[in-house]
């Protein structure tokens, strides 16, 4: 026996958030009897879940939640350690879309699936388009097809418009000065025309132009698609993706679209201690790795040894020097990025797929 005390404390200083748990909300309230059992984050095409375990014998399911009602997943820990204290920050922000119920031998499970906004986005569908005509009146014609810079013409009006209150470009008609689509007006026409204020929060035009240096969009016809699957279409021919994250302001929308280019973001490392050495939980957030390589590029799938939240889609990662490189990241041009992060409160892990493509 020896009187013998281990100290550990962290070798390295980082932007993360502290332990603590995940509390539910529902329209405000907070639900005790809805358990978090995934979170998963995804960009363009997957987007963002969460899946929810009720707790059968706390009462009834409808009067804890229904389709449509909105929900918020709360990561609350100690903010003022050593001393006692609780502060929160959305981790999740959605809508009930699914409630699944089984019964089986073990009895009845009730499971709630929620989506981001892009569920939202989904039920909206592109239609006519806001004109601007000789006269300079703007008017909505609902049989017009929805077709940016058609046949690679200009067909923007060449300075911007009061349009549903919001200064966007519209639509030019015959006989007036027009100008290209460029990617941030399409962006601005289609989420200010098809969303209420206030519903979501939109980067500003500036931003987004940014983004893509001012590039133009050819014949983008989204005539009778998903607003959702108009962005996608605009965002794949710019090759710029979106997401939709929860806001960190108390008043406002609680999600706001955030848009990026692949390998332009944040670099997270991915740290593996090298074999032999002493294990410390400050040098290591790696447990297992698997990776497939075809012609197309490289998928690392990535398990971490604890629930970790901070990893966002879109973030670049690498390596610190003194560990393995286990996504041979040092020696290649081309970056990894997380391009889904899945979160298992149950078993208390995050997994992440990882993509480096040869074509960036």
């Amino acid at each position: 026996m020896t009187n013998r005390v281990d100290l550990y404390q962290p070798e390295r200083k980082g932007t993360a958030l502290p332990a603590g748990g995940a509390s539910v909300f529902v329209e405000g309230r907070l639900c005790p009897e809805l358990e978090v059992v995934e979170i998963v984050r995804g960009g363009t095409g997957e987007f963002s879940l969460a899946r929810l375990a009720f707790n059968t014998g706390s009462g009834l399911i409808e009067d804890v939640a229904e389709i449509g009602k909105p929900i918020s997943i709360k990561w609350f820990y100690n903010n003022l350690y050593p001393a006692g204290g609780a502060d929160g920050i959305v981790i999740f922000a959605g809508e009930v879309e699914i409630i699944e119920t089984a019964t089986g031998p073990a009895g009845e499970s009730i499971e709630i699936v929620a989506r981001d906004f892009s569920l939202a986005l989904e039920r909206i569908n592109v239609s006519g388009r806001w004109e601007r005509g000789v006269d300079g009146q703007i008017a909505f014609v609902a049989g017009a097809k929805t077709v940016f810079n058609e046949n690679g013409l200009p067909n923007a009006t060449a300075e911007i418009a009061e349009c549903n209150g919001s200064r966007i470009r519209v639509f030019a008609t015959e006989g007036i000065e027009a100008r290209l689509w460029d990617f941030a007006d399409i962006i601005g026409y289609l989420l200010c025309e098809y969303l209420p204020a206030g519903q979501l929060s939109i980067p500003e035009a500036s931003r987004i132009r940014a983004l893509t240096a001012g590039e133009t969009i050819e014949d983008l016809d989204v005539t009778g698609q998903s607003l959702l699957e108009a962005i996608s279409r605009c965002c794949e021919q710019a090759g710029v993706g979106f997401k939709f994250v929860p806001r960190l302001g108390e008043t406002g929308p609680e999600q706001a679209i955030v848009f990026y280019r692949k390998g332009i973001s944040r670099t997270v490392e991915l740290n593996l201690q090298k074999q032999g050495e002493r294990l410390s939980i400050s040098k290591t957030n790696v447990w297992k790795v698997n990776a497939s390589r075809n012609a197309q590029g490289d998928t690392f799938e990535v398990q971490t040894p604890y629930l970790a939240i901070d990893f966002e889609v879109g973030d670049i990662a690498g390596a610190n020097p003194d560990s393995m490189d286990v996504l041979s990241t040092r020696n290649n041009i081309n970056p990894a990025i997380i391009e889904r992060v899945r979160m298992d409160f149950r078993q208390q892990t995050t997994q992440l797929k990882i993509v480096r493509s040869r074509t960036y």
